[in-house]
């Protein structure tokens, strides 16, 4: 879709470059201090990295989102690895059930960015964001534009098309089911629900492992540590008799 898109932009201006991936949305002054002097009261004291989760997704499309427990569970990895982080849930009102669970199930305070008033504002946070973790939204490509290192999570949806688009952007796509992916909206084919005897297994497929990779694949400024591999056991002759 991206070069789709960008080859139609090369036809109106030729000096756009063929291997663009990166165009941030324009953000005014105004909106950004209004986003900074926001997140500077939410932040208080904690300190380190900001990782923005996207938990929902469409609402009538349920099954296209990763379990919530899986992004708890990432967002406790993430904790344990680095120490001191903020996780930023960001979304809108058709999220909140999600994001309440969300502070309820999670060890730590968080910050609910579900009521920002404004896609410039959400774009101003994401680019301060060190990560982001997202279902197939919107919100996973302004992150990926706006140049945040971005991991996009896909089971139902065709990564192939709607992957993010950026030299710090991957996508985790684990699933082997012969109905995924089910929603292809060229052909207008979008469930209104799955019919997998087990509902959503093309996202459950998706391990907290394969993300926690992604996400040291396009993290930048070292504050996320590569994997510690466990040494290999050494075998000891057997005693002689």
């Amino acid at each position: 879709m991206w070069r789709n898109f960008l080859a139609l932009a090369r036809s109106v201006e030729a000096s756009l470059p063929p291997t663009l991936v990166k165009l941030p949305l324009p953000v005014t002054s105004d909106e950004i201090a209004w986003t900074e002097a926001w997140l500077g009261a939410r932040l208080d004291r904690r300190r380190g990295p900001l990782v923005a989760f996207h938990i929902g997704g469409a609402p009538r499309a349920a099954f296209k989102i990763w379990p919530l427990e899986r992004f708890v569970a990432l967002g406790e990895r993430l904790r344990g690895a680095v120490g001191d982080l903020t996780i930023i849930l960001t979304g809108a009102a058709a999220d909140r059930p999600l994001i309440d669970e969300f502070e309820r199930d999670f060890s730590e305070p968080v910050v609910d960015a579900s009521g920002l008033g404004g896609l410039q504002r959400t774009a101003a946070l994401l680019r301060r964001c060190d990560l982001l973790v997202s279902n197939d939204t919107g919100i996973m490509r302004l992150g990926a534009a706006m140049g945040t290192p971005t991991v996009g999570l896909f089971g139902a949806t065709h990564a192939d098309h709607w992957a993010p688009v950026g030299t710090r952007a991957t996508y985790v796509r684990r699933t082997t089911v012969p109905c995924s992916p089910c929603s292809n909206v060229y052909e207008k084919t979008t469930p209104r629900a799955c019919f997998n005897p087990q509902v959503s297994q093309c996202m459950w497929n998706i391990t907290v492992d394969a993300v926690m990779g992604a996400a040291r694949a396009v993290a930048s400024g070292g504050w996320l540590p590569p994997e510690v591999e466990e040494p290999p056991a050494i075998q000891l002759p057997s005693p002689s008799v």
